[in-house]
């Protein structure tokens, strides 16, 4: 599609699909040809459709191209970016970004839970965590280790409680 790395993915199955398409696209050559009113022989003739879809889809931004083929019944999607994600206006309605605070990276945009419930909030913004931030409560909590064993295993650098380029540099 017309932009930088633009893409849309389209599926057509049916015949009626199949005309549809080349409506949309302008190629009344393709629409004509009976040679490809099956499946089969428009698999075998997809680099000549192809052709003529790119010649087409060239001229278009993604979300026209995918716009113009749902309004006719085709299934048509963009290949999203990231960036078409959190610009996204469904994505923004669901509320499925979250705005999480994190001590080294900052305040950013992450995706939240896929699923809402009807009374109570799904944003999180709950952060990764840092590095060993939970070694000392899952070690002594979760797997029981006394005080002095713990400190044997940060000693002998088994259990860094920083990354090990801020302990050795």
């Amino acid at each position: 599609c017309k932009g930088n790395d633009s893409w849309i993915a389209i599926s057509v199955e049916s015949y009626q699909e199949w005309q549809a398409l080349c409506e949309v696209i302008g190629s009344f050559e393709l629409k004509n040809d009976k040679t490809l009113s099956k499946v089969s022989s428009r698999r075998l003739n997809r680099e000549k459709i192809e052709l003529e879809i790119t010649n087409w889809t060239k001229r278009q931004t993604n979300m026209e191209a995918m716009d113009l083929m749902q309004s006719t019944g085709i299934r048509a999607g963009i290949v999203a970016k990231a960036s078409d994600i959190l610009s996204d206006a469904h994505v923004s309605e669901r509320n499925y970004l979250d705005t999480v605070d994190h001590p080294d990276a900052g305040e950013y945009t992450s995706p939240g839970l896929p699923f809402k419930f009807t009374r109570s909030s799904t944003n999180l913004g709950v952060r990764a965590p840092m590095f060993s931030e939970h070694s000392l409560p899952i070690l002594s909590d979760l797997l029981a280790k006394d005080i002095s064993t713990i400190e044997s295993l940060i000693e002998k650098g088994t259990t860094p409680l920083e990354p090990i380029d801020r302990v050795y540099s």
